[in-house]
């Protein structure tokens, strides 16, 4: 297995993981059930609503960052660019905005 689909595996965990733990982000251990349920949220940082295994801004904004490395390399003004088109337009959301 090449670097790339290391990073590429890397990625999709988080993603899937995000996607399953959205409803379960900011609560204490003890409210966490044993069984885990996908239901709707709310995104702790923007408010939006989450449906059912979608992303929050952790997965929104890895796939960002993965998108501006790929493009540009690491150039922090290309990521603040789109982290701020994420946070106010939805881009690289559920909600599919550009």
């Amino acid at each position: 297995m090449d670097l790339q689909e290391r990073y590429a595996g890397a990625i999709m965990g988080h993603v899937i993981a995000d996607a399953l733990g959205t409803a379960y982000t900011m609560k204490e251990p003890c409210d966490i059930p044993l069984k885990l349920e996908m239901t709707e949220s709310t995104d702790a940082v923007t408010g939006h609503k989450v449906a059912k295994g979608q992303l929050s801004d952790d997965g929104s904004q890895l796939i960002c960052l993965g998108e501006s490395l790929i493009a540009n390399g690491f150039d922090v003004a290309d990521q603040f660019l789109r982290y701020q088109r994420w946070l106010r337009h939805g881009y690289a959301t559920p909600l599919g905005q550009a």
